[in-house]
C-alpha cells in the first residue's frame, strides 16, 4: 500500500508540473479546464486520500504527529479542491481602452455577474520577443474604483494577478488591435483559503518527517558506533 501512495504521490506532482506549464502555455483559464479540475486530477486526489486513510489505519500513524499531519493536509487539499469545484465563480471580463465596467460574465450563463467596485482598462502592453513579432509578455494597466478615496491602478500581466475584494483577475487574452483585453474572473473565497493552509501544511509535515528520519537515523549511527567502541 505504502508503494501504492507513493506512485500515487508520483503522478500527483507530475500532473501539477504538467498543470503549470500548461498556465504558463495557455492561461489559467484552460489549466483550470484540463488539469486542476478535470475529473482524473480530482480522482488522484481521491485515490491518494483513500491510500492515505488504509496506511494511517493499518500502521496507527496517529501515534506519530507529524506523519499524521501529513495524510491530514493531503485530506485538506482535496476538500479545497472540492469546495473550489462546487462554489467557485469564474467568468471573463472584456474591457476597451478606457472603458469602465463592474460585472463579468460567468462561463455558463450569458446573464452578468456584478462585481463590488468597477475596473478600467488605461494602457495596454505588449511585449514581444526581440527580433520577432512573437509576444513575450502582455499586461493591462487597470485603475480600479472600490470607492472615490481608494482609487487606485494595477498591472495585470501573464504570471500577476489582481486580487481584490475575494476576486482574482488573470491576464487571458487581448484584442487584436491592442486596445482591448480579455480577463479571466475567479471568484473563490471558501476553497481557495483552505487549499493554500492545506499545501503550507503539507509542506511542514514533509519537513517535519523528513528532519525526524534525519534525526533518528544519526541516532541509530550513534548508538551503533558507542556499541563497537
Amino acid at each position: 500500500m505504502r508503494r501504492l501512495l507513493l506512485v500515487i504521490i508520483a503522478l500527483l506532482i507530475v500532473a501539477m508540473a504538467v498543470g503549470t506549464f500548461v498556465e504558463r502555455a495557455s492561461g489559467h483559464e484552460v489549466a483550470t479546464a484540463t488539469v486542476y479540475y478535470a475529473p482524473w486530477f480530482l480522482g488522484l486526489w481521491g485515490a491518494l486520500v483513500v491510500a492515505g486513510v488504509v496506511v494511517v489505519v493499518r500502521w496507527h500513524l496517529w501515534r506519530r504527529f507529524w506523519v499524521f499531519m501529513l495524510h491530514v493536509s493531503l485530506l485538506l487539499v482535496l476538500c479545497g479542491a472540492g469546495i473550489s469545484f462546487f462554489t467557485s465563480r469564474q467568468g471573463t471580463l472584456h474591457l476597451r481602452q478606457g472603458s469602465k465596467a463592474n460585472y463579468f460574465f460567468p462561463s455558463d450563463s450569458d446573464l452578468a455577474s456584478p462585481l463590488p467596485f468597477s475596473l478600467r482598462l488605461d494602457t495596454f502592453i505588449v511585449s514581444l520577443t526581440p527580433g520577432t513579432n512573437t509576444p513575450r509578455d502582455f499586461a493591462s494597466r487597470v485603475t480600479v474604483f472600490p470607492s472615490v478615496a481608494d482609487t487606485f491602478s494595477a498591472d495585470i500581466a501573464m504570471n500577476r494577478i489582481l486580487t481584490r475584494s475575494g476576486f482574482r483577475f488573470y491576464q487571458t487574452s487581448y484584442d487584436n488591435d491592442l486596445r482591448g483585453t480579455i480577463l479571466t474572473v475567479k471568484y473563490d473565497p471558501y476553497g481557495l483559503p483552505l487549499t493554500y493552509a492545506a499545501y503550507a501544511l503539507l509542506g511542514l509535515s514533509m519537513m517535519a518527517v523528513l528532519i525526524g528520519r534525519f534525526c533518528r537515523r544519526n541516532a541509530d549511527r550513534q548508538t551503533a558506533l558507542n556499541r563497537t567502541t
